[in-house]
């Protein structure tokens, strides 16, 4: 049997331990956000995956952090912006479900739902509403990975393009950046004012609507 001393003793060293163990999370955390807000990926995933020691095997001693939940939804919508479904499914099943209910992990899910959709335009009406300076780098490159979906799928059919129709199809209203996209990764040609007044209608050599490269995305993105 414990005699009193040994229990004070087993008491403190469990109070140094929670402390230390407190600190070092703490510290892994702020590494996290700060490695975030610089664009440094690698190294934002790193310490996502020292983190998971503390969230997962200390959970019995450790109370959880408040900043937990954010960062796994921060996390979660990384995984989603690397076209990573099957990582991302594999990290929501180690989530408890009220963990899930989390606002930062219901968005991720929110948005990953809207993919499987192919939802592409709510999802980037949604990003750019986002005020989390914690999301903005990754949600921008989510937003890049979904045009780059769309812009394959324009690539293979379409010749010829209005540049109102493109600014539907890759949902941007600055006529400047649609100009700039279609330059750097394609090969349509957009179509000359004439062309444009004489029909409201886009149709490319093979007669495929702006719904039908939509509806084809959304196949492929299931499929993948």
């Amino acid at each position: 049997m414990l005699t009193y001393d040994a229990e004070c003793s087993l008491k403190l060293d469990r109070q140094k331990a929670v402390k230390f163990l407190t600190t070092s999370r703490d510290i892994l955390e702020l590494g996290a956000y700060f490695y975030i807000l610089t664009k440094d990926e690698s190294l934002f995933v790193r310490q996502v995956a020292q983190l998971k020691a503390y969230y997962q095997d200390h959970r019995d001693i450790l109370e959880d952090s408040p900043r937990m939940l954010h960062l796994i939804g921060i996390y979660l919508t990384y995984l989603l912006s690397r076209n990573m479904l099957s990582k991302f499914h594999i990290e929501l099943e180690m989530l408890e479900e009220k963990d899930r209910e989390n606002i930062h992990v219901a968005m991720a899910i929110q948005i990953e739902q809207r993919m499987m959709e192919g939802s592409y335009r709510k999802i980037i009406l949604g990003a750019k509403e986002n005020k989390s300076r914690y999301l903005t780098h990754i949600l921008n490159r989510l937003i890049e990975a979904i045009r780059g979906k769309l812009m394959d799928c324009a690539t293979k059919a379409y010749t010829e393009c209005s540049i109102e129709s493109l600014k539907e199809i890759f949902i941007i209203e600055n006529q400047g950046e649609v100009v700039d996209l279609i330059k750097e990764k394609s090969k349509i040609t957009f179509r000359d004012e004439e062309k444009r007044s004489m029909s409201t209608t886009l149709f490319s050599k093979n007669n495929v609507r702006i719904d039908d490269i939509l509806h084809y995305a959304t196949e492929v993105e299931q499929i993948i």
